[in-house]
């Protein structure tokens, strides 16, 4: 018996077959030599939570002039840093041995900028920070001769 008509359409014939595992070897393919496909991917579900004490991305944090200060048992090393005005990122790093700091940013004249919470968890905490020629003292409040003074040029 004789149809008139379209024949039907066969997809999955063997150029379809054929097509579609040259298909999927390039996609494959494409993954491995793109080196960092699976950091640019990925990099929003490994964040840790506990990295949310850190206000600044890591894009940021590459861009910006790093300062770090480590607090110990003695207080603060060093104990004095220069540096020129502008934005720079603000590491603390805190190998006292006590599980919670409270951070105080004053203008030497002026008082009090800020206070930095460093939860019990976290023993480094990071910020980028403005500021503005001048002297500064960081301290901690609990231990008030743990200070350094950063004098920004």
């Amino acid at each position: 018996m004789y149809t008139l008509g379209p024949r039907p359409l066969r997809v999955w014939n063997e150029g379809g077959r054929l097509f579609s595992l040259a298909l999927l070897v390039n996609l494959i393919g494409a993954m491995f030599v793109t080196p960092n496909w699976r950091a640019e991917a990925f990099i929003d579900l490994t964040r840790n939570p506990a990295d949310a004490t850190t206000s600044v991305s890591a894009s940021a944090i590459e861009a910006l002039d790093d300062m770090t200060l480590t607090i110990r048992e003695s207080g603060f090393e060093p104990s004095e840093v220069t540096r020129p005005a502008g934005k720079f990122l603000l590491s603390v790093d805190n190998k006292s041995g006590v599980a919670q700091i409270t951070l105080r940013l004053s203008r030497v004249g002026s008082g009090h900028v800020r206070d930095i919470v460093v939860p019990k968890d976290a023993t480094d905490w990071a910020e980028e920070l403005d500021l503005q020629p001048g002297m500064y003292d960081l301290t901690e409040l609990n231990h008030p001769n743990w200070n350094c003074r950063i004098t920004v040029n």
